[in-house]
């Protein structure tokens, strides 16, 4: 009866390795864009997690957005974050929500929905668009 030796065993496992690692960096793209996708889903967590609190707490929640200093939170909250990226961003948000030509927010309230508008947020490794709907507050993205 023959069997395998252990350097048979090394090389397929070796080879299997190589085979895998080349597959997960076709099918998630790489590397290219995931410091702007990082900022993308930060920006997103924070509005989600604003809508959340509102419906929670009864009260109306902001997040402000500063495109200059490329910084977001939701105010008077520990939630904050900062756009990693280098990319250019601009708001689209109701003038009522505008504090000056670089800062602006979006307010959620208790039943859920919000003031509305977007974040477009472009860069070397393409755009995305982070889109709050004024009806429902739902935060969608689209690439």
């Amino acid at each position: 009866m023959r069997g395998f030796t252990l350097i048979e065993l090394l090389v397929v496992f070796l080879i299997m390795t190589g085979v895998l690692a080349i597959g997960v960096s076709l099918m998630s793209g790489g590397t290219v864009g995931t410091s702007a996708e990082k900022d993308v889903r930060g920006l997103v967590s924070a509005l989600r997690e604003a809508r959340s609190q509102s419906i929670l707490r009864n009260r109306e929640v902001v997040v402000e957005i500063s495109t200059d200093s490329g910084t977001y939170g939701i105010a008077n909250s520990e939630v904050q974050g900062r756009l990693e990226s280098g990319a250019t961003v601009s708001l689209v948000v109701a003038s009522i929500e505008q504090t000056n030509e670089n800062t602006g927010g979006f307010r959620f309230f208790p039943d859920g929905s919000s003031t509305g508008g977007e974040i477009n947020i472009s860069g070397d490794t393409g755009a995305y668009v982070v889109k709050v709907e004024w009806l429902t507050g739902r935060v969608a993205v689209a690439h």
